[in-house]
C-alpha cells in the first residue's frame, strides 16, 4: 500500500506532536504524583482500552507469545516510562525529548556492532545526533531544571527502550498491533501501580 507525500507528512507531524507533547504532560504530572503512579495509571488505562478493542484477536496469541510481549512491555513501558518519569523532576521536558531521541541512534550503533552494514548518511546522523544531545545537555545543566542525576536516569530509561526495541522482533509475535500494544501496556501498568502503592506517597 502506497501513501501520498502529503498524508505521510501529516502523519509524521501528528506523531511528532504526540511524542514530544508526552514529555510536557509527564513534566506537569510529576509535580502532582509519583513516577510509577503516573506510569501505572497511564499504561493500565491504555492497556485495557486497546485489549478491549482487539479482544477478538486474543485466540491467535500463544502463552510463549504472551510472555515475550509482556517482557517487552516491562522494558519499553515500566522501565523506560517509569525511569523517565523518575527523571523528570530533575530534567526539563525538552531535555527529556532530546535524550529519548538517542534511541534510534543507539539501535543503529548496536546493529552495526552486530554486523549490519550502515550507510554513511546514517553514521553522520548518529554523530550529529550525539553531538546535539551533548551540547544541549551541557547548556541546560545550569538552568536549574536539569541535573546530571536527571540525565543519567533518563539515559538508563533509554537503555531499557533500546533493549526492548532490539528484543521486539524476537519476542513479540506478529498479529494485531492493538492487542500487542495493549498487553505491553497492561504488563507494565499493573506492576507500576503495585510499586506506587507500596513505595510512593500521595501528593496533593
Amino acid at each position: 500500500m502506497t501513501i501520498s507525500p502529503i498524508r505521510l507528512a501529516a502523519l509524521t507531524l501528528v506523531w511528532a506532536t504526540l511524542w514530544s507533547g508526552a514529555f510536557v504532560a509527564m513534566k506537569v504530572a510529576s509535580d502532582h504524583a509519583g513516577a510509577y503512579t503516573i506510569v501505572g495509571i497511564r499504561c493500565t488505562i491504555a492497556g485495557v482500552v486497546m485489549i478491549a478493542a482487539a479482544w477478538g484477536a486474543r485466540k491467535a496469541l500463544t502463552r510463549r507469545g504472551l510472555a515475550g510481549t509482556a517482557v517487552v512491555g516491562l522494558l519499553n513501558n515500566a522501565g523506560y516510562l517509569g525511569l523517565m518519569a523518575t527523571a523528570m523532576p530533575n530534567l526539563s521536558a525538552g531535555m527529556g525529548a532530546i535524550v529519548t531521541a538517542l534511541t534510534p541512534l543507539a539501535v543503529l550503533v548496536i546493529s552495526a556492532l552486530r554486523g549490519r552494514a550502515l550507510l554513511w548518511t546514517q553514521w553522520i546522523g548518529c554523530v550529529l545526533g550525539f553531538l546535539g544531545v551533548v551540547g544541549s545537555a551541557w547548556t541546560r545543566l545550569e538552568s536549574g531544571e536539569t541535573s546530571w542525576t536527571g540525565v543519567a536516569t533518563s539515559l538508563f530509561a533509554v537503555s531499557c527502550l533500546v533493549v526492548g526495541t532490539i528484543l521486539t522482533p524476537k519476542l513479540v509475535p506478529p498479529g494485531s498491533p492493538w492487542l500487542s500494544t495493549g498487553i505491553q501496556s497492561l504488563a507494565a501498568g499493573v506492576p507500576a501501580l503495585a510499586v506506587a502503592l507500596l513505595f510512593e506517597d500521595a501528593r496533593s
